[in-house]
């Protein structure tokens, strides 16, 4: 390990606990009103995380200079395990102890919800969510997520026969009894496909230890999904099987409609002929349209209301315009009187279609010239990032995941490369096969 590497690693890992620190001394604070032996419980496993990554963070300041490659690695592992992995489990066992007003996020909620529509046969994109686990959440309050599922199908099709099978079997459900499997799935892959790195470490938790993303994690966010579907894409690119990366990325983009963009940088990346880019649009096409198409047929209307016009402002119930911070452009336009009110109408594409061309047309020349994987990160994560800073709906989890998706797509086009030691690597082109 080079000594600008070791910096990094130190650098990014040292960031992770102090900021670790800090969230753990907030659900010491959550945890305070709990009762009985679930909050004394909750009390005690966070105290003793709390001394263990301040434990972590004496030794990084104390030994970074001296500390191996293995032994950094050790650490991105504690700490993914410590700040992830056992604050979702804890989280998760007090939703299913609590209820569903507590411990989670509407979304998640909703999808469960959407699921169960799907098996008593009524459209998801046609219902409202009254009288159901996600009224209990808003706790009665009249929000635009009672009236629409802004969520692709993909999310309520994977819950479905999973949710049936631990109610079934277990009695009880958790989205996170399925994205949590996903997330250690896509730390394991990455572990395992940037093995003999130096930057594996700082590489990992830049990515599971981002702090745009980690609560999120914790909740249950369906973006714990995408980085699973993105990361077997990037695999698949590597591994020389452009087919397979079109299907992943289309099925990534079944669980958010962002991901669409990854249609026409996939096929820049994947394919070097106008024929090959159409037969790998094609097959991109096929997957997406074949899932909605029978939601589309179902209910055209309510599915475009749903997806797109009440993300837009558009309709009735419209989602309310909210930014990530008061820097954000959503925040701007009502700090200036704009918009009369959060909820009402606002031509957001009058700034946000020019903006983000104006990104999109030097990015794509830079991954025509290039066409890497990390290329096609950096242009994903700048070309949407600033798609959804301009949009009328902005949450910093999003941008969190746009970093974590392009140092993952840095990660693999990197490992893919021949290594120093002459260890030999797959190819980032998925046309070297």
């Amino acid at each position: 390990m080079d000594a600008r590497t070791r910096g990094w690693t130190a650098a990014i890992l040292a960031g992770a606990s102090l900021w670790g620190v800090q969230l753990l001394r907030h659900f010491t604070e959550l945890a305070g009103p709990l009762q009985g032996r679930f909050g004394t419980l909750i009390r005690v496993s966070t105290a003793g995380a709390t001394l263990g990554v301040a434990v972590i963070l004496v030794l990084i300041a104390a030994a970074w200079r001296r500390l191996s490659v293995r032994q950094w690695e050790t650490l991105a592992a504690l700490l993914f395990a410590v700040l992830v992995v056992a604050p979702t489990i804890g989280k998760t066992g007090g939703r299913l102890a609590l209820g569903p007003a507590h411990m989670t996020l509407d979304s998640i909620i909703q999808i469960e919800v959407a699921s169960d529509m799907l098996v008593q046969g009524r459209n998801p994109y046609g219902e409202d969510y009254f009288g159901t686990d996600l009224d209990v959440w808003n706790r009665g309050v009249d929000r635009p997520a009672m009236h629409h599922l802004v969520y692709p199908p993909l999310p309520m099709l994977l819950t479905l026969p999973i949710r049936k099978l631990c109610l079934a079997t277990l009695g009880v459900y958790d989205s996170r009894f399925l994205l949590l499997p996903a997330l250690a799935g896509t730390f394991l892959l990455a572990w395992r496909s940037w093995q003999g790195r130096p930057w594996r470490a700082a590489a990992l938790a830049a990515v599971f230890l981002n702090p745009l993303l980690v609560e999120d994690f914790h909740v249950g966010r369906w973006d714990t999904l995408i980085l699973l579907i993105w990361s077997v894409a990037l695999r698949a690119a590597t591994s020389g099987k452009p087919r397979a990366m079109a299907v992943w990325l289309a099925l990534g983009a079944l669980t958010k409609t962002t991901l669409l963009l990854t249609a026409p940088l996939g096929a820049i990346v994947a394919c070097r002929t106008r024929r090959e880019a159409l037969r790998w649009l094609a097959l991109y096409g096929a997957v997406f349209g074949g899932v909605l198409f029978p939601f589309f047929v179902w209910g055209p209307k309510d599915l475009y209301q749903d997806l797109f016009a009440a993300l837009q402002g558009i309709g009735p119930y419209p989602y309310a315009i909210v930014s990530s911070g008061a820097l954000g452009f959503g925040s701007v336009v009502l700090a200036l009187g704009w918009a009369a009110s959060p909820a009402a109408y606002f031509p957001f594409w009058i700034v946000q279609i020019p903006a983000t061309v104006a990104v999109a047309v030097p990015s794509i020349r830079g991954l025509l010239r290039e066409r890497s994987l990390a290329a096609m990160g950096g242009a994903f994560a700048m070309i949407l990032g600033t798609y959804l800073y301009f949009n009328r709906c902005s949450d910093a989890a999003w941008f969190g995941a746009l970093i974590s998706m392009a140092v993952l797509a840095l990660g693999y086009d990197r490992a893919a490369t021949p290594s120093p030691s002459g260890t030999p690597a797959e190819s980032a082109s998925p046309q070297a096969a």
